[in-house]
């Protein structure tokens, strides 16, 4: 049992220090998208750490997962409803509240009535789906008299993107900032109460095994578009 725990307590600040590292392979960026579940697994190293008979290291190791799990945590607080949110003052002169549902449908996903219905219950103003190809188009058509200003990039590689929206588009475009397959759209639209604004939509390929060896056509993407 020491063995194991000394183990993963070992492989959990590595997966802790690796992102850290200025290095786009995905060795290093890849432990960014489990953050989540490397803090859950801190803490189940943490209290296995009270099942072992003490020896001289324990502890060290103890106050190690105890720093890491802090570290996370003050990372993961911020996307939690125990966060204080700063609330602004509304200005005389601002545009109305608008809802918005960002939505990675998975591409051979077929549940298409499941993700219908969530639209139809929570009623976004505008919406956007990703890896979205010509069966979720073909899906899609039954809400389209709800929202009739649309912009769609059907593509069958998983990295589809369409856009659905009550409130009217006055401009919208295509860009294909880091390869021919992979779009990201722009938006410029105009609220009911004559609000302009410009929405942008990335889906970026992730730094993975699978995906691409490094991170440099994702940070790519992000950068081109906060340009």
């Amino acid at each position: 049992m020491w063995i194991i725990y000394m183990i993963l307590a070992i492989l959990l600040l590595v997966m802790t220090l690796l992102p850290k590292i200025q290095h786009s392979h995905w060795v290093f960026r890849i432990p960014e998208f489990a953050k989540i579940q490397v803090t859950y697994l801190i803490l189940f190293t943490f209290l296995l750490g009270f099942t072992i008979d003490s020896t001289d290291y324990l502890w060290y190791y103890q106050g190690l997962l105890l720093v890491l799990f802090v570290h996370h945590s003050h990372i993961l607080i911020r996307y939690t409803p125990l966060y204080p949110v700063k609330k602004h003052k509304q200005r005389h002169k601002s545009s109305e509240k608008l809802h918005f549902v960002s939505a990675n449908v998975y591409q051979f996903n077929k549940e298409y009535d499941r993700f219908i219905k969530l639209i139809e219950k929570y009623s976004p103003d505008f919406f956007m789906t990703m890896e979205s190809n010509g069966d979720w188009e073909k899906a899609m058509r039954k809400i389209e008299k709800e929202y009739p200003f649309q912009h769609k990039v059907t593509l069958e590689n998983t990295y589809g993107m369409h856009f659905y929206s009550k409130i009217e588009i006055k401009e919208a475009t295509t860009h294909y900032f880091v390869a021919d397959d992979i779009p990201s759209i722009e938006i410029h639209m105009r609220t009911h109460d004559g609000f302009s604004f410009v929405f942008f939509g990335v889906h970026p390929p992730p730094p993975s095994p699978t995906e691409e060896e490094t991170s440099k056509e994702r940070d790519g993407d992000l950068l081109s578009t906060a340009v």
